[in-house]
């Protein structure tokens, strides 16, 4: 029998279906999806900020037609370069592949019925940006519905996947802040850290900026890890986030000694990540990237850590539907 993609492939395409919509809160909606083609999904390990592809039909495609876009790349396929997967994908009719979105899992459950995936959907960003396909096909959702899924073969992938950005290293002083779209991916890692047998010796802060007060949250966190939610309310995004970051990093060198370069949000990603490797604090920061320039220069300047110290992620740039 000629070997399938799930016995090596790194990377594989799933078929799911909704199993429960929940809304959290007024901006994020839980959906929690199910399907025999799960079990393939994972790291072999914990979760943390594991990224997926979420592919929903779109632009007059359908479940199935999305589907047949991905078929090379099903967990009983013959091998196939899995370098080229996007670009396969991307080669295929507009009105036939749906749309592809990036999204950080919540929580792959292992239930009796088969493995679960959990995904928190931020909805309905302020300031214009009414969301894209997967946003509105997320709005929408209910029990039943198609939708595939792109990531991580666990057969194969192991923590050290590069869908996977958190890497404390040795730090166990620790910052995480983000705006709303951050909130899934660090509930995730407070809650694995909550459970480890070291979970005392961490400590920091985490800081999140959200829409309404409604939108508070209980999540697990170690006992010295403070957990502080901002609301924006009216204040421009970041402007609350900018603050509390100074406060919770401060000044560790004069800023006229020291500058940091600059990276423009509009014509590039920004996204840089790295293994705090033998560090004594580091920092997880994430959400809508231009709001994310200012806590970059305070961190790599003022606060006197260093790129290895710092994983900064861009999710979305404001203006531009997901």
């Amino acid at each position: 029998m000629s070997p399938a993609r799930c016995d090596s492939c790194p990377t594989l395409a799933l078929s799911a279906h909704v199993v429960a919509v929940e809304d959290l809160c007024p901006t994020l909606r839980r959906i929690t999806l199910g399907g025999s083609d799960l079990g393939h999904l994972g790291v072999n390990g914990p979760s943390l900020d594991l990224r997926v592809k979420i592919v929903v039909p779109h632009g007059g495609s359908t479940s199935e037609s999305v589907m047949a876009c991905l078929a090379e790349y099903r967990p009983d396929a013959p091998l196939a370069d899995d370098a080229q997967w996007y670009r396969t994908w991307l080669a295929m009719p507009e009105q036939e592949r749906g749309a592809m979105r990036t999204y950080t899992v919540r929580e792959l459950r292992d239930t009796p019925g088969g493995t679960q995936l959990v995904i928190d959907f931020a909805l309905h960003l302020p300031d214009g940006d009414g969301g894209g396909p997967a946003t509105s096909w997320a709005a929408a959702a209910s029990p039943g519905d198609a939708v595939a899924v792109v990531g991580p073969n666990r057969r194969v992938c192991g923590p050290d996947y590069a869908g996977i950005e958190w890497r404390p290293g040795d730090a166990r002083r620790v910052l995480l802040a983000g705006d709303e779209t951050a909130v899934p991916a660090v509930a995730g890692i407070l809650e694995y850290l909550s459970l480890r047998t070291d979970a005392d010796q961490w400590s920091g802060d985490v800081l999140l900026e959200v829409p309404h007060a409604e939108d508070r949250l209980d999540v697990a966190a170690p006992p010295a890890v403070t957990v502080s939610w901002l609301v924006r309310d009216n204040a421009p995004r970041g402007a609350l986030l900018t603050e509390a970051v100074e406060q919770a990093a401060p000044p560790a060198v004069q800023l006229a000694s020291h500058t940091v370069d600059d990276v423009d949000v509009d014509h590039s990603i920004l996204w840089e990540t790295s293994a705090a490797t033998a560090a004594e604090r580091y920092a997880w920061v994430a959400g809508e990237a231009g709001m994310l320039k200012p806590l970059r220069r305070w961190l790599l300047g003022p606060a006197g850590m260093t790129k290895e110290q710092v994983a900064i992620m861009g999710y979305w740039r404001q203006g531009r539907s997901g």
